[in-house]
């Protein structure tokens, strides 16, 4: 029982981390998208 416990919680916590990861990149990703379209679009 308690084996299973640690697993599950191991599992949530790998995916919360896939999570937070995918969450963090993806502004990062828009953020250095969004000046090098802006410039291009003004120009």
């Amino acid at each position: 029982m308690l084996q299973a416990n640690y697993m599950q919680i191991f599992a949530l916590r790998l995916c919360l981390g896939l999570c937070l990861r995918q969450n963090f990149r993806s502004p990062e990703a828009t953020i250095q998208d969004t000046p090098q379209a802006e410039p291009s679009s003004n120009f």
